[in-house]
């Protein structure tokens, strides 16, 4: 429950409980950083540091859906397979390789796609509440362009026009997921 925790919360929930972490003066990472001695970090507000901090709101609010489908994938794998591995003297790192690597490969080209499509919603939210796009266009993405460009600077035309292109790269990566999902997944009883 507690890794599923930050998927069930909002996204501005989310954001505002890193705004907390990341404050340079009262927050969690600043009384680490002084308690260790060094100077604290603006993370927001530096260029070099403000695309990190986003991304890592993005990867601690889509953790918990990833690590339970890859879970998932794994517990589906036959116990039978397993044994029969290990019985052929695999252990540790060439079962790994060997034998759960490829029998949870359609469930990590899944779990790929599925994250390359949540990440435009995901990213939104942190960088509108948080950055606005900066420091110095530092944060800004595509998802965030297209609002941007609609509500900030009412050119619809322009924001529609991106929009559409986005829909073909996801169209692309998700018809790329079901032809590799395809090639790689075998339903047939043997």
């Amino acid at each position: 429950m507690a890794l599923f925790l930050p998927n069930i919360i909002s996204l501005a929930t989310a954001s505002v409980i890193w705004l907390w972490i990341y404050n340079p003066i009262g927050g969690f990472l600043a009384t680490v950083w002084d308690s260790l001695g060094w100077f604290p970090v603006n993370w927001l507000s530096n260029p070099k540091t403000a695309l990190g901090a986003v991304a890592v709101i993005v990867a601690w609010k889509a953790f918990g859906y990833n690590f339970l489908l890859l879970t998932a994938g794994l517990s589906g794998i036959p116990h039978e397979v397993v044994e029969a591995a290990r019985v052929d003297g695999a252990d540790g790192i060439a079962l790994w390789r060997y034998i759960l690597l490829p029998l949870l490969g359609p469930t990590m080209v899944f779990v790929l796609s599925a994250t390359l499509l949540m990440s435009a919603e995901y990213v939104f939210t942190p960088v509108h509440m948080l950055t606005e796009g900066g420091p110095v266009n530092a944060t800004t993405n595509i998802v965030f362009e297209i609002w941007r460009q609609a509500f900030r600077w009412f050119r619809v035309g322009y924001s529609s026009a991106i929009a559409l292109v986005v829909f073909i790269l996801f169209l692309v990566i998700t018809t790329v997921q079901m032809l590799v999902s395809e090639r790689v997944v075998s339903y047939e009883e043997r």
